[in-house]
């Protein structure tokens, strides 16, 4: 059942990007990463709009980040840290890695994306908390 779903996601990819993971942007895509953590939520666990085609790479040091990420900040925002100043340190970090580590690192890549707007940062942060 699953690998069905899987094809059909990967068949329906913008051409722009068929073929690279949104991550590393350089890699194929061969697996499938779930946006919501399948343990918390297992009635998304084939549902299309939560599966990210990725490279097996990133798929595993994605989830090691994102759980970094929402362990550091769900606290600070439990606290009462404004959802933009947890975002500003995390703007931080990409920019002193993509310095040490060039444009297309897949943490600040990951990072980025996590950070892209409010609404998505809370999301990522209260999901996997």
């Amino acid at each position: 059942m699953f690998v069905p779903v899987k094809k059909k996601i990967q068949d329906n990819l913008p051409q722009a990007i068929k073929g690279k993971c949104p991550f590393c942007m350089i890699s194929e895509p061969n697996t499938l990463k779930h946006y919501l953590p399948e343990a918390k939520y297992p009635e998304y666990i084939i549902f299309a709009p939560n599966l990210v085609p990725c490279c097996s790479q990133c798929n595993s040091q994605c989830n090691s980040l994102i759980s970094t990420l929402s362990s550091e900040f769900y606290s600070m925002m439990q606290d009462g840290q404004e959802t933009t100043e947890c975002i500003s340190i995390v703007e931080y970090r990409i920019k002193a890695l993509r310095r040490n580590r060039g444009n297309n690192d897949w943490e600040a890549c990951i990072l980025e994306a996590c950070v892209k707007d409010s609404a998505t940062f809370e999301q990522i942060v209260c999901c996997t908390a």
